[in-house]
């Protein structure tokens, strides 16, 4: 089975209004010297980052007009959003095909081994672009990518973190984790549909209830009727809310 988890689609439909739009809004590269996109919402100076982490075999562009388009992710007032694209690399569970990855698949269960120095170089990666920014940041990211982000606000000290966003998503290592976290006060927001055949929707409820239960983060979760392994409007909205309340200047 050929898995890619995946491009949202529904953002990524890419209307002229909307390919314009992200055009006049966008600079290449993730302005730490990786590949991606860097978008200005709403004017400037910015007093917001997004840093948004797309899905396997995705890249920044799946996830742009989410963040520009009339009715997706609405910002709180001037932001900046950072979506970096991940490096090409070989997909285990992919039969070795090269595309864009955080991280090698090698299975779906849990027993499943996984590629930790991966994951490590990918957060390493993902912990530098929060750190460069001068103003608060909300994490998150879709399926792979939100794993990623999920590891970086978990293991690393990040001071201007304020929000941690995972959608479609699970935690991997779930048992390296332990109190006392690095950014205890962070509220996560958790998202999942319940009919997504690639990620198990039970897979995002355990997600929280680790955070909840036994690492004693403040989380959210909410699970999505009759969606795949997708976004909807609806998730965008409790996005948009989540997003909004995490702002320092909304509060």
């Amino acid at each position: 089975m050929f898995l890619a988890f995946a491009a949202m689609r529904l953002v990524a439909r890419r209307s002229g209004v909307a390919q314009r739009a992200v055009s006049a809004a966008a600079a290449a590269g993730d302005g730490s010297g990786g590949e991606g996109l860097q978008l200005n919402v709403n004017g400037e100076p910015a007093a917001l980052t997004v840093i948004w982490c797309h899905g396997l075999g995705d890249s920044a562009y799946g996830w742009a007009s989410a963040f520009v388009e009339s009715g997706c992710i609405t910002l709180p007032g001037p932001s900046r959003v950072v979506l970096p694209t991940a490096p090409s690399s070989p997909v285990t569970i992919n039969g070795g095909m090269v595309m864009p990855s955080w991280y090698d698949i090698r299975g779906l269960d849990r027993d499943s081994s996984c590629d930790e120095e991966g994951i490590k170089r990918s957060v390493e990666r993902v912990v530098a672009l929060v750190a460069r920014e001068s103003t608060p940041v909300v994490l998150g990211g879709f399926s792979q990518g939100g794993a990623v982000a999920l590891s970086a606000a978990l293991r690393h000290a990040l001071p201007n973190l304020v929000g941690v966003v995972a959608a479609s998503t699970y935690l991997p290592l779930a048992g390296t984790y332990a109190p006392p976290l690095p950014n205890p006060e962070v509220p996560f927001l958790v998202c999942h549909g319940d009919a997504d055949p690639v990620v198990d929707p039970d897979y995002g409820k355990a997600t929280h209830d680790k955070l909840v239960s036994d690492l004693g983060v403040t989380a959210t979760f909410r699970m999505f009727p009759g969606l795949a392994h997708s976004a909807s409007l609806e998730e965008f909205r409790v996005i948009s809310d989540f997003i909004a309340a995490c702002c320092p200047s909304t509060k």
